[in-house]
């Protein structure tokens, strides 16, 4: 009766180990929920047409996003950081390429590029869309092979404004731009080794901050 009891227990505490086993797996997410793009206040040359890039791509002047991963082995075979675009108010604008949306502002849109580690600058450009939709790569280890090995990946973020219509001034000479909350989320997905699932972690939340257009003034006027 003892023995049999032992017995049992003994398998009990084998199937708890092999279930804790297959239990463990790499975990990675962003270090914060929410991220604001801030830039500084952007002047405004009026006799651009319509469609047309009116600044160059500017970087946040935070300190990145940072994504964290504990290598808890079994570490994951496959991670890429994805972006996906959640204000699409209407069909997004192609201009130069690149996916651009409508800002708070009546007559100006803009699109977000992402960058991983010093890389390639990625935009959405109707390229693979690997969330559905409105959605891009930002980086994954097929190419960049270090991001399996890497505790923490930074990825920088850029916006760049387009002019699509006319802008409305105040006093002809400046106007400000509402902040534009969850325009899009910034996530990990990875895939353990030995599955074919995809896990994803928590959104990074990308908001736009508010800023203020100042007229730029003509040849003219100089």
């Amino acid at each position: 009766m003892y023995s049999g009891y032992r017995t049992l227990q003994f398998l009990f505490l084998l199937a708890t180990g092999i279930y804790t086993h297959y239990g463990w797996a790499e975990s990675c997410g962003g270090s914060v929920g929410q991220m604001t793009i801030n830039v500084q206040n952007i002047k405004y040359l009026p006799t651009l047409p319509a469609n047309t890039q009116m600044t160059s791509a500017m970087a946040d002047n935070g300190g990145g996003i940072h994504f964290v991963c504990d290598l808890q082995l079994p570490t994951a075979s496959m991670k890429r950081i994805i972006y996906k675009q959640r204000n699409t108010a209407g069909s997004p604008r192609v201009i130069n390429g690149q996916h651009v949306y409508d800002s708070a502002l009546s007559g100006m849109g803009y699109s977000l590029g992402f960058q991983c580690e010093g890389g390639a600058i990625r935009y959405i450009d109707g390229g693979s869309a690997p969330a559905g939709g409105e959605s891009m790569t930002v980086c994954d280890s097929a190419q960049m092979s270090t991001l399996l090995a890497q505790r923490e990946t930074v990825v920088k973020a850029y916006i760049t404004f387009y002019k699509t219509g006319d802008i409305p001034l105040v006093s002809g000479n400046h106007t400000s731009v509402a902040a534009q909350p969850q325009v899009g989320n910034l996530y990990i997905e990875k895939q353990d080794s030995g599955s074919a699932g995809h896990t994803q972690s928590s959104p990074v939340s990308i908001d736009l901050s508010a800023l203020t257009w100042i007229l730029a003034p003509t040849a003219a006027a100089r």
